[in-house]
């Protein structure tokens, strides 16, 4: 249940799909994005989405390998794309923690390194 939940997620990041990213979080849920953001309820990650979707193009992305706990899942994860905003080409390195609740993401934490950056790490 829970890779299933991973790989749908994944999907609807592939497909910028806002309708299948609601309906894999619940109401009340909380993104976190170490570093940078932490975003509390569906429609906010939602709004979140759409924004980043919005500038991105040429995206590949996937799980390298995941680990289910009593919890959730962790995985490791890559995604490659352009930023449209930036004219900048991204490949990220990261990992994400999914907490699991009646059979949806209740809270999602990520981390992630942008190894596309010419010669400097930039974390989020």
């Amino acid at each position: 249940m829970t890779e299933v939940l991973l790989q749908r997620y994944f999907e609807a990041w592939r497909h910028h799909d806002s309708e299948l990213v609601r309906q894999l979080f619940a109401e009340d849920a909380t993104y976190s994005i170490l570093g940078h953001r932490k975003l509390r309820g569906v429609e906010a990650i939602v709004q979140y989405w759409d924004r980043n979707t919005a500038i991105v193009d040429d995206l590949s992305c996937g799980v390298h390998n995941a680990t289910s706990t009593a919890a959730g899942v962790v995985a490791t994860w890559s995604a490659q794309f352009t930023r449209t905003d930036r004219k900048q080409r991204m490949h990220l390195e990261g990992m994400l923690w999914l907490e699991i609740s009646d059979g949806i993401i209740a809270h999602l934490t990520e981390c992630y390194i942008n190894v596309a950056a010419a010669g400097k790490a930039i974390l989020g």
